[in-house]
């Protein structure tokens, strides 16, 4: 029963994840410039954005909106590890000695006695 249903989220996550739909879904508005909606299901319809089960298989539409809910949570959070991922690596040092130990910047200061 579940397995039609899991496989639309799969599909849908494929088509788009690609830097420039993964921006447009994080960056809020449509191609209108209108405010996306906050559930990550409405911002999916709202882009034209939308998979379903197969041809003939019949799905609760509640189901459905559950999985590209879940499809389009792993959309926007996709920008936000893109985003982390690159603060980290413009702020890594070079030189493998400045990574850790005194002098690091990801190392605390005044908590060892």
């Amino acid at each position: 029963m579940l397995s039609p249903v899991l496989a639309a989220p799969a599909v849908l996550l494929a088509e788009h994840w690609n830097t420039t739909d993964v921006g447009v879904l994080a960056g809020g508005e449509d191609a209108g410039g209108r405010k996306l909606p906050s559930n990550a299901w409405m911002a999916l319809r709202r882009l034209g954005w939308t998979v379903g089960p197969a041809e003939g298989v019949k799905v609760n539409d509640r189901i459905v909106r559950m999985a590209q809910e879940q499809a389009g949570r792993v959309l926007r959070s996709a920008k936000w590890r893109a985003d982390v991922t690159a603060g980290v690596l413009r702020t890594w040092p070079a030189d493998p000695a400045k990574r850790t130990g005194p002098g690091c910047p990801a190392q605390p200061t005044g908590t060892r006695a």
